[in-house]
């Protein structure tokens, strides 16, 4: 990578490619027999003997046990002739509920809600789920904004409101008039959600189906993010799974690989 710019987030280095700093990068086969030529490009680049050697270690770390990134499943096919391999990546996608702390993954889920706090922390806010937990014990306990964060951003966040009733999104905390307020939302139709979301009427019971995933910098106001809405269906590759203690996790998106959505 040349001209990487190196900033500081929560006291942890943290790189960052602008293109508009003359950021470039030339980018290698993480497979193990692939040659050591970079993928075409618009980028020049050399590479002597020490280079290419920097280079071997370094793919050999990337497909070792101890390396924390995400990898491709890569399937390769000599079909297309004898010099020629066709790749087909898949995205080994984990469900919400099964993430551990510390390891990076593919998740897909459907938006809830998206508070803007860009203007604040430089990042935007993603409550996403991917249907009903698979067992009833939650062993992971997701960190999302506080609750007076979560009200001081409401003026900039947007919502689907059955998404919200049907996941709990909150509705613990929230007045529920905020979520009445909504025109496609009847007092009734909440109601019937509240039903199903408890089990009976003590707030012990209660569960919150949505999961936060923070996205900064300039993913954050980058086109897929600007033009997402809720209910829109996503796919996000290489999240970070990171925690504050056992059993307590954040997601985050900082420069990973790539947002798909739908």
């Amino acid at each position: 990578m040349h001209r990487l710019v190196i900033k500081q987030y929560n006291g942890r280095n943290q790189g960052c490619g602008y293109g508009a700093t003359g950021f470039s990068a030339a980018v290698f086969s993480g497979v193990h027999l692939d040659p050591l030529t970079p993928f075409k490009s618009n980028t020049r680049c050399t590479f002597g003997d020490e280079e290419l050697r920097v280079i071997e270690r370094l793919r050999e770390w990337y497909i070792s046990p101890n390396c924390p990134v995400e990898r491709e499943n890569i399937q390769i096919s000599s079909e297309q002739g004898d010099n020629e391999a066709c790749r087909t990546i898949t995205s080994g996608i984990k469900r919400l509920d099964l993430l551990n702390g510390e390891e990076y993954c593919t998740i897909e889920g459907q938006i809830i809600s998206i508070y803007n706090s860009v203007e604040i922390d430089n990042r935007i806010v993603l409550y996403i789920w991917d249907g009903p937990q698979s067992n009833d014990k939650q062993n992971t306990v997701f960190i999302g904004l506080s609750q007076d964060h979560l009200l001081q951003l409401l003026p900039y966040s947007q919502h689907d409101p059955h998404l919200a009733a049907l996941t709990g999104h909150n509705l613990q905390q929230w007045n529920e008039n905020i979520v009445k307020n909504y025109e496609t939302y009847t007092e009734e139709d909440l109601d019937k959600v509240l039903k199903s979301n408890f089990s009976s009427n003590s707030m012990e019971t209660f569960r919150d189906w949505s999961v936060p995933i923070s996205i900064y910098d300039e993913y954050a106001i980058s086109e897929p993010i600007v033009n997402i809405k809720p209910g829109d269906l996503i796919r996000i590759h290489n999240v970070h799974v990171s925690c504050s203690r056992v059993s307590r996790c954040l997601l985050s998106y900082i420069i990973k690989s790539s947002i798909l959505y739908t």
